[in-house]
């Protein structure tokens, strides 16, 4: 009897127990289903290659959310959250964290391992070097991020250490370029396996691509360590050079590193997608800065009229208000003008070196950023509502829809490999075509990728109102005496191409741009403004350890430090940026 009661209670308890999973949220339905596909699925690598690909490509991407990112690189201020650089110097997360607050150590590091083991039983080598370059993407993410980190002793599965020890920068670097190395050597191997088309989210099974991509993240590693490595005793400028010579390297759009969007829900659809958020907040609370808004107008650069929309409430000298509906790219945007009446808007700016002056309003304007990291709302408000901000740029409409071609997870896109070639050109690193052409292609690449078309008529588009799709004479715009290169290895070509890289970045590669302007501190007003409005603070060099780290790994932790002069600081200088 005792033994029937028993069973009776324990079906009582299971039926509760399953009537209540049952009326859980769906996402348990869906754990279950990726349970049973994992079951099916995951003893094959082809089928770990999706997965390393987009827990690569979308958390690496979602750069371009941050607002510290943001601010650093002084692309975006956000409407919600004031100064960002104390980020910096006084948050830690609690792990190791990518961009979307995954952690890469127990999700896509785990995934490219698998992948490699079960490639090595089924003999599909080509995924084991693919596997080599995703994890470069996160390694060079996390050591760029950090400084020193775990890798040799973190990603072997069960046989790796529990509280493993930190590799240096220069060992991270130096294993980076032996995976691509390797990864190239074996896709070009005509007797390397096939990579399965449907299961490759990115390039498709071609194999071109891949080995692009590899080169050019070498090439990009190398240039982000070079002085390093020279100062080190180590010249890898004939590397440079037989990459150049070699030509698989990303040159065109069809070779960027990237992932459309789906757009069907929102762990697949563009970040600032209402999809994503479900309503428009987030979307509206990125404003523009003055910086990519007055720079970009005073180049009649035609990327800003597909990245930016006017200010919804803009000042007028005018006595009464007025509104007008302005297409740009397509889009309708509702412009009302204010009168401003007899007291200007001024607020507090930052000049290009970092020196605080007062800032007036300009009258008669849709196109005006915030020249400042405070009180966005109190300042640029154009009603008592809180976070209206009306009377600066937004991002355009095309940044709400979920899915476009133009809207993309990049790693890494072919106008960043030309930078970095024409700044390996001025500096003399490479000796193969000139800076100026691999500059200007840059530039073209960057135009095209957000589809900005050539329009041959020789003198540059200076009015974009009107317009269903931008256009502008390409070669007029790179002969501007403020674009255009001497070819002569100054510093100023040196500066112009950094400052065509950072356009280039904007709403593409935030976490790249801040490596950037690190390692060159270009461009200049980037380095110089972003901590304008921060007290004590100069501009921050890396994010501080995770505090898991300081509570279970003190003893690797405290070792790590040395390379950064003993100091876990925001300011504190990692090995490349010494």
């Amino acid at each position: 009897m005792y033994t029937i009661m028993k069973k009776i209670i324990f079906f009582s308890f299971v039926c509760l127990f399953t009537l209540i999973l049952v009326s859980c949220h769906n996402e348990l339905r869906i754990a279950e289903q990726q349970q049973n596909f994992d079951n099916q699925y995951l003893g094959y690598s082809k089928y770990q290659l999706t997965s390393a690909i987009v827990n690569t490509a979308i958390p690496y991407g979602k750069g371009v959310t941050l607002e510290e990112l943001g601010q650093s690189d002084w692309y975006f201020v956000s409407c919600y959250a004031a100064d960002n650089m104390p980020t910096f110097y006084l948050s830690r997360t609690q792990y190791w964290s990518a961009n979307d607050g995954s952690n890469p150590y127990t999700g896509v590091f785990r995934t490219c391992i698998a992948m490699e083991t079960l490639a090595k039983n089924e003999g599909n080598n080509s995924y084991i070097a693919l596997s080599y370059i995703l994890k470069c993407v996160n390694l060079a993410y996390l050591t760029e991020k950090y400084g020193d980190v775990p890798f040799s002793k973190a990603v072997l599965g069960r046989a790796g250490d529990v509280f493993p020890t930190y590799d240096s920068q220069k060992s991270i670097y130096t294993q980076m370029f032996d995976m691509l190395d390797n990864a190239v050597k074996i896709l070009n191997d005509p007797n390397s396996s096939a990579i399965d088309a449907t299961q490759d989210v990115m390039y498709k099974g071609v194999k071109a691509q891949w080995i692009k991509f590899a080169n050019s993240l070498k090439f990009r590693l190398i240039m982000h360590s070079y002085k390093a490595f020279k100062a080190a005793g180590t010249d890898y400028a004939d590397t440079l050079k037989a990459i150049v010579a070699g030509g698989n390297f990303m040159q065109t759009n069809a070779d960027n590193a990237s992932l459309p969007f789906v757009g069907t829900y929102s762990g697949d659809t563009w970040y600032l997608s209402t999809v994503s958020y479900n309503n428009s907040n987030n979307f509206t609370s990125y404003k523009p800065t003055n910086a990519i808004v007055g720079k970009s107008r005073a180049l009649n650069d035609p990327r800003l009229y597909v990245w930016c929309a006017p200010a919804a409430y803009p000042l007028t000298a005018a006595a009464t208000a007025s509104t007008q509906t302005v297409m740009i790219n397509g889009f309708n945007n509702t412009v009302n003008y204010s009168p401003v009446g007899s007291s200007p808007l001024t607020t507090t700016g930052a000049d290009e070196n970092g020196n605080l002056y007062t800032f007036t309003y300009p009258l008669d304007t849709m196109w005006v950023g915030p020249v400042n990291v405070q009180e966005i709302n109190s300042q640029f408000g154009y009603k008592t509502t809180v976070y209206d901000n009306g009377r600066l740029c937004a991002l355009s409409q095309l940044f709400q829809k979920p899915k476009d071609s133009r809207l993309s997870a990049v790693m890494m896109e072919s106008s960043e490999m030309q930078f970095l070639l024409a700044e390996a050109r001025s500096k003399n690193l490479i000796t193969a075509g000139t800076a100026s052409s691999y500059y200007n292609a840059g530039i073209e690449l960057s135009f095209t990728r957000w589809g900005i078309t050539n329009s041959g008529s020789g003198t540059l588009t200076t009015n974009f109102v009107g317009t269903s799709s931008i256009s502008t004479d390409f070669g007029a715009y790179e002969k501007q005496a403020n674009v255009a290169l001497a070819n002569d290895g100054s510093a100023n070509d040196l500066k112009l191409i950094a400052f065509q890289k950072w356009l280039s970045n904007f709403l593409t590669n935030y976490s790249e741009e801040f490596t950037e302007i690190r390692r060159s501190g270009n461009p200049a007003f980037a380095f110089s403004i972003a901590p304008a409005f921060t007290t004590g603070e100069s501009y921050p060099y890396r994010y501080l350890y995770p505090q898991d780290e300081l509570s279970n790994n003190s003893t690797n932790y405290n070792s790590s430090l040395t390379d950064l002069g003993g100091n876990d600081a925001g300011g504190a200088k990692m090995w490349i940026f010494q």
